[in-house]
């Protein structure tokens, strides 16, 4: 799956989620989510099919989200 569609699919989960995306690369974003008075945020890198969070103990929802539309986007195709 390429980059470009790697990153549209990170955009839709954030939106489903709460999370706010921002491109900072070609492969990478910053997603931000305010949870109560917390202000959450992570960098998501992306490459060849493989992402990785830089923080991992808040973004589960958002790393289902995006498992959940990479896996529509592949049963599309």
């Amino acid at each position: 799956m390429t980059n470009k569609k790697i990153a549209h699919a990170i955009e839709k989960a954030g939106e489903k989620t709460g999370w706010k995306i921002t491109e900072f690369k070609s492969n990478e974003v910053i997603a931000e989510k305010v949870d109560g008075e917390n202000t959450i945020s992570s960098t998501v890198e992306f490459s060849e099919g493989h992402i990785e969070f830089s923080n991992n103990s808040a973004t589960s929802d958002l790393r289902d989200a995006i498992e959940d539309e990479l896996s529509k986007e592949a049963s599309a195709h």
